[in-house]
């Protein structure tokens, strides 16, 4: 792997570094909506002109936000689960949810 030279080296460290960069946008794009929502209201209520496309740019990061944000719960294991549910289901059924989860 000559163009991956840290993976060679470390390649636990590689993947952590890797495993980080969806954060990294998260962080990213909260911060950019977040900003774009106070300009929104800032313009909106101080100089009465309101940004036109401030409030897409706030929709479009919601639902990055949300999709980037569901693959990172996904990868830690922290999304809630219904086990009382799970337990009152068939065996068979029990076993394909396992596999599907």
């Amino acid at each position: 792997m000559q163009n991956f030279p840290e993976m060679e080296k470390n390649p636990r460290k590689f993947l952590r570094v890797l495993s980080r960069i969806p954060e990294r946008v998260l962080l990213i794009i909260l911060i950019g909506t977040l900003l774009d929502m106070l300009l929104s209201v800032f313009t909106r209520y101080v100089t009465g002109k309101a940004i036109y496309w401030a409030e897409e740019v706030g929709t479009f990061g919601l639902a990055w936000m949300t999709m980037i944000g569901t693959g990172i719960g996904v990868k830690r294991g922290v999304h809630f689960a219904m086990p009382t549910f799970i337990s009152h289901l068939p065996s068979g059924v029990r076993y394909v949810v396992a596999l599907l989860n």
